[in-house]
């Protein structure tokens, strides 16, 4: 594979789009500093997805693109495409061709382009990844490349050799299983977080689940009673509608008489309307046929008038053309004179040209033998200047030898006088160094025990911290429990305080009564309330003392009989029913109290079961009811323990009495016995329930507020020592950053150790090496100083015969120019007669024509005289023809106007009959009318009927997914009464409502839940599978990255060693493993090895020495990896003659197999390029200029 071609548009200096074609071998590109020779380097880096606008010498991408010139105005976008020809799986991708195209807009959009379809930089990364094209692109080198290469960083040095081996995607792969493992193993952490938190939720659910499934159950028996009232209605509905059906079916029918009449009245009318209709038509037409008579006469008038005017044109034009046919005839006898006169001139004119070309034959014959002259002058010429050459370039390079010798021996004397002062101050460093490593261990101790001590108080905080929080959790747990406890209370005082307030257990119509009562006080002042109100019971003896007031519990308490019977008149006014209390005199109820305490005493067999008179067990706490009230009520009454003890004491008291057990039994002196199941809270228990509920709200809520206080001092002790740890946290990582750089700087320094102790034995051993090396140059200098002086006097002997040879050539050359000037002047003389020959020629073609063209006009104006006369005649007679025409039109017009007074009349005739019948058509319409507003009424009703019926079933639908057709299938045998299933329906949302709330998503959540543990507890298992797959993946990675490394590294090693033998015909070179710092791979360095010299660090070589190890570590990567082509910029710049020779037998044995693209201003480089590209600069802008270079004669090429 290889570039075949680079096209680039809008790119720095670039603005017109420019195409390179490449070939296999060596292509050189040329021309000025400044041209935008570099500028096609950037472009290339720039399509292969180069970022760094710094690295492509911009400060910003922008700057990528052409910015314009004093003649060209700024381009929007930069475009360069490269497309590589002969892919044969060298590229991951299944075409012969391949083009990548990178696109940038000045808006800072960006486009990447794989075989013209848009694509990621990644995909284009991944294209070249290990192809010497990717990342770190050994196959684009520079004098920067160059430096940076020999000067490489060991680490820099491996990641090269990488790439040659291939490996860099197997780093990727295994950066990528790496993430992935700790991405795994951080979802691994993250699942088990989750599925202990689910198994919580999940206990707590169950419970809800539970309580849902009764409360769903109740839901359903609810829903059904909804839909089997539904039903009923529906069915009443439908009857509704039936009848209205009925009712619209007649009135249509009424409807549809009338409008039968009507249609007939209408269709006399209609058919009297087309007479109508027909006769207008008729009446147009005559109309129309008028108008169009008076059309043609009109246009025949028009014609007439055109017809005559023509023809006086007619006469006009014969009387022109025949005296312009006498002009004519006048110009032909003119131009036969003319032509006359110009032939003979051109005759004269041909006799002086054939003259003159003899004379031009002879002098021609005399150039010829002074050419031939210089010819041979010109051959001894070259031959010497050939001579000349070839010495000078002897000359050339045995000053050059000198001046290398001299150089090199200046070289080694500086080298040798920088290497002894690099030497002292490497042992001076070194010296630093120890001191320094003394100093740091001391600061790594100091910082260590700091960590230490910082760590130890962080494990302390964080212990209070999470004592701290498992309080503040146990606090918002009893707060939480805390807070519902008080819900709880608030929910059962509001019911029994709205109980309270709407008198349940009066029933209803005595509940709303009272309720009245309570909002009428202007009209009723003598109410003073409920009994119940102004009684305080203790609770062992409520279900009693309710039980023997039973309606008078509720009854409302007067200030006299006069209020009760007000109050009884207010009752009957409302149709309402209650108990009336009123006041009276104690004494009254005084004696029979007497009789049963003093029956009461007497009864001991059963006086452990008796209780004690009722009376004694209740408080009257005010609200208008006095204690005379009280005996009047309950004065009669005994409390016992059981019903047995009532039944016994019964026998044994003088009536009247009524005897009332703790639960609630009532045994009466006239002999009935009330019980039964217990009846539900009482207003006494209620208004109990109440007073003891607010002594538990008012304590509920003070523990509430004294543990939200412990929370908020909790939770400010909590962000205190939250604080406290993110302060010492700070310290601490500051105290590790510190130690982690100390401990850096340590092993820096201990590093810088070695490689001083290293240079100081290397700089000893080349400051000796130089020494000897001095010594040698010296009598290579005297020998080579002798070699010159001879070169020189034979250099002096050539130029004096060159210079005889050049005063010859001179003189034969001055002679020749005489004679070319007497050519010149006889070839002036012979074109200015050559001119004037064909100007005649050109007057007599020209007279010719005129002649010829004369001739036709007048023999065309003679056939346009014959024309005229017969168009004449033929307007003569038209002009009869059109005359009778319009007289015939004229008469046919009178008849046409007789035609339309005759259709007129006859419409006149229809139009009454029309009105005749539209009178007799209106009341047909209006009763059809009417009738339609009664059906409008009787629709819109059925409407109403049909949307409500509709609006159920949708809502039937809504509600329960079923139709009215379906419920009347399930219903049809129901014998429930609606309003029996109505009260059912009551009952039911009664038990929903004590049932209290309930989450009916529990039962869906806590299934959701269970299924998600299930499937968390699979996912946590295949997760660590994974975990354990990674890990292989990775280890098996490794080994293969290590077996491509180690393997590409012998080879490199086997072609460097080769190449820098063959560049220096000895000597030895190869990478070896270079330990680095913090545990990182091995790095990779050159060593180098000059014959005559021991083994060498780079930094020591000269900079064409360098350049050259360079290229020979370039081209053995090249032969282990090779890539598609290999771009050198300028890198022959630094080299002496000498190493340039070197340099092109590099590029002529890399061409052998390789494509190189080479940026040059050596001469001897451009001698072993294949084709040749100039680039150059005007107006501001980039140009190209080719040469294919089909063959150079050179020392390089063979």
């Amino acid at each position: 594979m290889w570039l075949s071609k680079l096209t680039i548009f809008g790119f720095k200096s670039f603005a017109e789009k420019t195409e390179l074609q490449f070939e296999p071998g060596i292509t050189a590109v040329v021309g000025p500093n400044g041209g935008g020779k570099t500028n096609l380097v950037d472009s290339i880096r720039w399509a292969l997805g180069e970022q760094s606008a710094r690295l492509l010498r911009g400060e910003r991408m922008e700057d990528l693109i052409f910015k314009g010139s004093s003649i060209r105005k700024p381009l929007s976008l930069a475009e360069v495409t490269l497309t590589f020809s002969d892919n044969h799986g060298d590229l991951p991708i299944d075409y012969e061709e391949v083009s990548i195209t990178r696109r940038l807009f000045r808006s800072g959009e960006s486009e990447y382009l794989l075989n013209k379809t848009p694509c990621r930089l990644r995909d284009i990364t991944d294209l070249f990844l290990d192809t010497g094209l990717g990342a770190e692109p050994y196959a684009i080198i520079d004098q920067q490349a160059i430096n940076s290469l020999v000067n490489a960083k060991p680490q820099d040095l491996r990641v090269l050799l990488e790439e040659a081996a291939g490996v860099m995607k197997y780093k990727t792969r295994k950066k990528a299983a790496l993430h992935k493992l700790e991405a795994t193993q951080q979802n691994l952490l993250r699942i088990n977080d989750i599925i202990r938190e689910v198994e919580r939720q999940l206990t707590s659910l169950k419970r809800q689940a539970n309580k849902a499934e009764r409360y769903k159950l109740l839901q359903e028996q609810i829903s059904s009673l909804r839909l089997y009232l539904k039903y009923h209605e529906s069915l009443h509905l439908q009857d509704e509608l039936n009848r209205l059906t009925s009712e619209e079916r007649a009135l249509k029918d009424a409807i549809s008489a009338k409008e039968a009449a009507s249609s007939r009245l209408e269709a006399l009318l209609e058919e009297k309307r087309l007479r109508d209709l027909e006769g207008e038509k008729a009446l147009a037409a005559a109309q129309e046929h008028l108008y169009a008579i008076r059309g043609q006469i009109t246009r025949h008038e028009a014609e007439l008038v055109s017809r005559r005017s023509l023809l006086h044109e007619l006469g006009r034009r014969v009387q022109d053309e025949s005296t312009f046919l006498e002009r004519v005839h006048l110009r032909v006898g003119s131009l036969q004179e003319e032509e006359s006169r110009e032939a003979s001139a051109f005759q004269a004119l041909e006799d002086e040209s054939v003259r003159l070309q003899a004379k031009l034959e002879e002098l021609a014959q005399q150039e010829g033998e002074y050419g031939q002259e210089l010819q041979r002058i010109g051959r001894d010429f070259e031959e010497k200047r050939r001579q000349t050459i070839e010495h000078t370039l002897v000359l050339s390079g045995r000053r050059n030898e000198l001046s290398r010798l001299k150089e090199r021996h200046r070289v080694l004397l500086l080298q040798a006088g920088r290497s002894k002062t690099r030497m002292e101050e490497a042992e001076r460093s070194l010296h630093e160094k120890q001191t320094e490593e003394e100093r740091l261990k001391e600061e790594v101790r100091s910082l260590s025990g700091e960590r230490s001590h910082l760590s130890r108080e962080q494990e302390a905080l964080s212990e209070q911290i999470m004592e701290q929080e498992e309080r503040l959790q146990d606090l918002a747990l009893h707060r939480g429990l805390l807070q519902e406890e008080i819900g709880r209370l608030k929910s059962r005082m509001e019911s029994l305080k709205e109980l309270e307030a709407t008198f349940a257990g009066a029933g209803e119509r005595g509940g709303l009564f009272l309720q009245e009562c309570a909002r009428a006080t202007a009209q009723l002042s003598g109410l003073k309330g409920t009994l119940f109100e102004a009684l305080e019971v203790e609770a062992r003896y409520e279900r009693a003392i309710e039980a023997l007031l039973a309606e008078a519990l509720h009854g409302i308490v007067t200030d006299s009989v006069e209020d009760a019977l007000a109050a009884l008149s207010f009752l009957k006014e409302r149709s309402g029913r209650a108990t009336l209390l009123f006041p009276v005199p104690p004494e009254k109820s005084q004696e029979w109290i007497q009789r049963l305490q003093e029956g009461l005493r007497a009864q001991g067999p059963f006086r452990d079961g008796i209780e004690g008179m009722a009376v004694d067990f209740v408080r009257v706490k005010g609200n208008g009811a006095s204690p005379g009230l009280v005996l009047s009520v309950l004065g009669e009454g005994i409390i016992v323990r059981d019903v047995q003890t009532a039944v016994a004491l019964a026998s044994a008291l003088p009536s009247p009495f009524a005897i009332a057990t703790l639960d609630g039994e009532v045994l009466s002196h006239r002999g009935t016995l009330t019980g039964g199941a217990p009846s539900p809270s009482g207003p006494l228990s209620r208004r109990r329930e109440i007073r003891e509920l607010s002594r538990s709200l008012e304590a509920k809520e003070a523990e509430l507020s004294t543990l939200l206080e412990e929370e908020a001092s909790a939770k400010a002790t909590l962000a205190e020592l939250e604080r406290a740890l993110e302060s010492l946290e700070e310290r601490l990582e500051a105290t590790q950053f510190d130690l982690r750089d100390r401990e850096k700087d340590l092993s820096q320094t201990r590093a810088d150790e070695e490689r001083l102790k290293r240079e100081v034995a290397l700089l000893s051993s080349e400051w000796q090496n130089m020494t000897d090396e001095i010594e040698g140059l010296q009598s290579e200098i005297e020998g080579a100083t002798r070699d010159l002086q001879e070169a020189e006097a034979e250099e002096r002997r050539l130029q004096e015969e060159h210079l005889a040879l050049e005063a010859e050539k001179v003189a034969v050359e001055e002679r020749r120019g005489e004679l070319l000037r007497e050519v010149t002047e006889a070839k002036i003389e012979a074109g200015s007669l050559f001119e004037r020959r064909e100007g005649v020629r050109r007057t007599l073609a020209r007279l010719a024509e005129e002649f010829e063209g004369a001739r036709q006009e007048a023999k065309r104006l003679e056939e346009d005289l014959t024309s005229l006369g017969l168009r004449r005649r033929e307007l003569e007679g038209a002009l009869q023809a059109l005359q009778e025409a319009l007289e015939g039109f004229t008469r046919e017009e009178a008849v046409a106007q007789g035609s339309i007074q005759r259709h007129q009349e006859a419409r006149q005739v229809e139009q009454e009959k029309i009105k005749r019948l539209e009178e007799e058509l209106k009341p047909l319409r209006k009763e059809a009318a009417e009738l339609r507003a009664t059906l409008s009424t009787l629709s819109s009703r059925k409407a109403e009927l049909t949307t409500t019926l509709s609006l159920l079933e949708e809502e039937l639908h809504a509600e329960s997914h079923t139709s009215l057709e379906e419920l009347s299938t399930r219903y049809a045998h129901e014998t429930l009464d609606p309003s029996q299933a109505q009260v059912d329906l009551e009952a039911f949302k009664e038990k929903l409502e004590n049932l209290g709330p309930a989450n009916l998503a529990a039962l869906e959540e806590y299934e959701a839940l269970s299924g998600r543990h299930t499937f968390l507890t699979s996912q946590a298992e295949d997760l660590e599978a994974s975990i354990q797959t990674l890990k292989a993946t990775s280890a098996e990675i490794e080994k293969t990255i290590k077996r491509l490394f180690e393997g590409t590294l012998a080879k490199v090693n086997e072609h460097f060693d080769h190449l820098w033998k063959r560049l220096f015909s000895g000597g030895s070179a190869e990478l070896r493993f270079v330990q680095t710092e913090n545990g990182e791979e091995p790095g990779l360095e050159m060593a180098i090895s000059i014959p005559g010299k021991r083994t060498s660090n780079t930094a020591l070589l000269s900079s064409g020495e360098r350049a050259l190890a360079a290229l020979a570590l370039l081209l053995a990567l090249f032969q282990v990896r090779p890539s598609p082509f290999c771009l050198l910029d300028e890198v022959d710049a630094p080299l002496d003659d000498v190493n340039v020779e070197h340099f092109a037998a590099l590029l002529r044995e890399l061409s052998a197999h390789h494509q190189v693209i080479v940026i040059t201003h050596n001469k001897r480089t451009m001698e072993v390029a294949d084709a040749l590209y100039g680039v150059t600069q005007e107006d501001g802008t980039s140009r190209l200029i080719s040469v294919k270079i089909s063959e150079v004669e050179s020392p390089f090429r063979e």
